[in-house]
């Protein structure tokens, strides 16, 4: 018994470590290493400028996507993800290590991957191997290497997104709608999950209330 707990709970470090060893070694290859300056800080300028009590960046930005209004430059993509900088550009500024953040949010995600897997499929088996699938086998490795404004969006995204997928399995309606809102907060489309989170949630409910009370 104690073999087989720990064999499952192991996973939830191997599954992230193994990810992050496969990004590692695209780095090698890419020259993309976390430590490196992220020029595409959007998210970042954006919570910086939030300290300040500015909507707006407060200059232009030519190599980033910006919208502008009124002579000023604000960052053009939903804003959920400069929400998560906010304590670190308290801490470190513009310096941020935005893609240190991004491989993080890949660490959890692949996590919940796993805890979403086991809860729907009602078995432990062959978790790691279709994990491992839906990150290295998908454009997900391709927009894990870095926290460029894209790329961070969308692992946020993936990541919250999961983990509203997973609460909506255990029946915690609250807890899954909130963060399928901070989802849809990094990439609109995602509202189109909302049917499948109340389906997963229904679903549970009649478990939970066979004769319907």
């Amino acid at each position: 018994m104690m073999k087989q707990w720990k064999k499952t709970e192991l996973s939830y470090a191997i599954v992230p470590l193994s990810i992050l060893a496969v990004i590692w070694v695209v780095a090698a290859f890419t020259g993309m290493w976390p430590w490196k300056e992220n020029p595409y800080n959007s998210y970042t300028l954006q919570a910086c400028a939030w300290l300040e009590g500015r909507l707006d960046l407060g200059q232009d930005y030519p190599w980033l996507e910006l919208a502008v209004y009124g002579g000023k430059y604000y960052v053009s993509f939903p804003p959920f993800p400069s929400v998560l900088m906010l304590p670190f550009a308290c801490i470190f500024g513009k310096n941020t290590p935005d893609h240190f953040i991004a491989l993080f949010v890949i660490g959890i995600g692949s996590v919940y991957a796993v805890k979403l897997y086991r809860k729907l499929m009602k078995t432990t088996e062959q978790a790691e191997f279709y994990v491992f699938f839906l990150y290295l086998a998908s454009g997900m490795l391709f927009v894990s290497v870095n926290g460029y404004v894209w790329f961070i969006a969308q692992n946020l995204c993936f990541t919250l997104s999961l983990m509203a997928l997973f609460y909506a399995a255990e029946g915690k309606a609250g807890c899954s709608l909130a963060l399928w809102a901070c989802a849809v907060g990094c990439r609109p489309m995602v509202a189109l999950y909302l049917p499948l989170l109340l389906y997963l949630l229904w679903k549970k409910w009649q478990k939970q209330n066979p004769e319907g009370t």
